[in-house]
């Protein structure tokens, strides 16, 4: 959601009547984002520049929201707060991670490349393709481990292959 805020709780020190915000209303709480007043949490909710549209602005918590389930819940990549993955030998190890959000096959070769160049083979075993479209799926499977390499998309394969063959 998005708006100008109306009023604050006693304990919000962050935001005052009149500021532009951004919100992240809880799914399935009461005073959701359809109405003409809402309610979000203090630690859902940011600041809105003015160059920012309201409109422009309801896409980023969701946006943001859609990114972290495919990367932590799809795709299993430790999450930021989660110290043993983030700290000792587990982060001194290398392990490719690649979101791809374009479909030429210019940008599918150099990706291979860098991999190659930096030791980590020429096959990567997590993906999160980000466009899912118009032959994504395809330019990424080219790059996938495909001795058990995870891919993550935005839409169901399914749906926007170009090749229905290759979700074999």
């Amino acid at each position: 959601m998005a708006g100008i805020v109306h009023a604050v709780g006693k304990d919000v020190y962050e935001f005052k009547p009149g500021d532009r915000v951004r919100a992240l209303h809880e799914y399935g709480e009461e005073n959701g984002s359809f109405a003409k007043y809402a309610v979000a949490p203090d630690w859902t909710t940011f600041h809105l520049s003015e160059d920012v549209s309201f409109q422009e602005a309801t896409t980023v918590p969701t946006a943001a929201l859609t990114a972290a389930i495919a990367l932590f819940a799809d795709v299993k990549l430790p999450t930021p707060y989660d110290v043993t993955a983030v700290s000792g030998e587990v982060a001194k190890r290398k392990s490719p991670f690649l979101i791809m959000a374009s479909r030429e096959d210019s940008l599918v070769a150099a990706v291979g490349e860098i991999f190659q160049n930096e030791g980590l083979g020429n096959k990567i075993p997590m993906v999160f393709d980000a466009t899912s479209e118009m032959g994504s799926h395809e330019a990424i499977t080219r790059l996938l481990d495909p001795n058990g390499g995870t891919m993550c998309t935005v839409l169901p394969p399914e749906l926007c292959a170009k090749d229905k063959e290759s979700l074999q």
